[in-house]
């Protein structure tokens, strides 16, 4: 887990040829793909077998769902939450109500829950799908799909290609996963139980986008969006060139050397976007000027940018970017919690987050420490020796609460 924990800050390798798995996982998306007339994407669940048995995947669900209102009994701003989340699931045609499956047909319920975070002010509840639910026979979906090719770029070169221009933008794309179509014939492989006030017994609904849960959805999600790049180069050439190398998951970060560029490649990129179905959101610029034409419900920061005494911070693919004075700030959050073990060691060690290698002179300190608990053979709760822990703790107490790299 260490060693996987350091792998993210160091420079990729030439990527490797895809395994038999992944280029099956391509092909079924390159010739199984479609499009509706409105633009949006139709895909296939790339699955390693077209039959399979996990009807009883139904009697989880069922378990799952009595499970949830069970806490909604002790929590009514949970199944509020919930209950508006469904209903608009619904309304936008992301589920639908289903009928009863034909015998021939693979059929799966994907248990869901609500991870419920009463101090978030945005968005408290995130429903979760599960498609590792197991069987008695000790299979899952998620056995039967192909994950596909990790389609992720280094995040060092997103955002070192991202700094190399004068003007910048950053935008999401909303919603990521839900404007893709999952065809019909998969979507039996997606079905869910849920039950409203009115219902005396709980409802079958299918799933009819890529579902957050699924082996599949990060593969399936990253390479429509790619998709538009292919089909609409020639009408969107910037906006194309874009959507292939600057964007990590649902982030995209690009930009240009002066505002006349900046303005047209984001215009393309806006419209190259919606002809695919995904409309971007949360737009920050380190230049005012060129969000005027954004409407303001889609900017991250709404109203006029405006100078502070307190410089406003935004999340960028990890880090701390302010669009004000265009610099990366680094935030340590202060914990009353005594690090005394090489759990808690790494935890703390595990916020500085720095995929540029702006603190190197920090970070290395605090990898050091950790190999020390590994040459001692350290367990990972186990109390460590006082020297350790007290060179830590000093160290420790030097972090500042906020960095800025030059």
């Amino acid at each position: 887990m260490v060693q996987q924990f350091w792998q993210q800050e160091e420079i990729p390798n030439a990527p490797p040829t895809l395994t038999s798995d992944e280029q099956i996982c391509e092909n079924t998306y390159a010739t199984g793909h479609s499009r509706t007339p409105e633009g949006r994407y139709i895909v296939r669940l790339p699955t390693s077998s077209r039959t399979m048995d996990l009807s009883d995947t139904q009697r989880a669900a069922e378990r799952s769902l009595n499970y949830t209102f069970k806490r909604f009994r002790h929590n009514k701003g949970l199944e509020q939450h919930y209950d508006e989340f469904m209903s608009t699931y619904e309304a936008m045609k992301h589920m639908e109500v289903a009928e009863r499956p034909k015998p021939t047909s693979n059929v799966c319920y994907l248990p869901h829950h609500g991870v419920w975070r009463e101090s978030s002010t945005t968005t408290p509840l995130r429903v979760v799908f599960n498609g590792s639910c197991l069987t008695h026979q000790g299979i899952s979906l998620n056995h039967f799909l192909l994950k596909g090719e990790n389609l992720l770029p280094a995040l060092s070169d997103v955002l070192l290609r991202w700094r190399t221009h004068r003007f910048v933008i950053a935008a999401d794309i909303e919603k990521m996963y839900r404007p893709i179509l999952v065809h019909l014939d998969d979507r039996d492989l997606q079905r869910i139980l849920w039950k409203t006030e009115q219902d005396q017994d709980p409802r079958e609904y299918r799933l009819n986008t890529v579902t957050y849960g699924l082996a599949c959805a990060p593969f399936l999600a990253i390479r429509t969006i790619r998709q538009p790049a292919h089909d609409e180069q020639a009408n969107f050439p910037l906006g194309a060139s874009t959507l292939q190398r600057d964007i990590y998951i649902d982030d995209i970060l690009t930009g240009a050397d002066n505002q006349t560029q900046l303005l047209s490649l984001q215009k393309e990129l806006r419209e190259i976007c919606m002809v695919g179905g995904f409309p971007l959101k949360k737009w920050m610029s380190n230049n005012s000027t060129l969000l005027a034409h954004i409407p303001e419900s889609d900017r991250l920061v709404k109203g006029n940018i405006s100078w502070s005494p307190t410089e406003e911070t935004h999340s960028t693919l990890g880090l701390q970017w302010s669009q004000l004075s265009d610099t990366f700030l680094f935030t340590v959050r202060p914990t009353t919690t005594k690090a005394n073990t090489k759990r808690s060691i790494l935890l703390q060690a595990a916020q500085l987050f720095d995929p540029l290698g702006w603190l190197t002179l920090v970070t290395t300190r605090a990898k050091i420490t950790i190999q020390l608990t590994r040459l001692i053979n350290a367990k990972w709760d186990d109390p460590l020796p006082q020297h350790i822990l007290q060179d830590w703790r000093e160290f420790h107490s030097q972090w500042t609460t906020s960095v800025s790299p030059d």
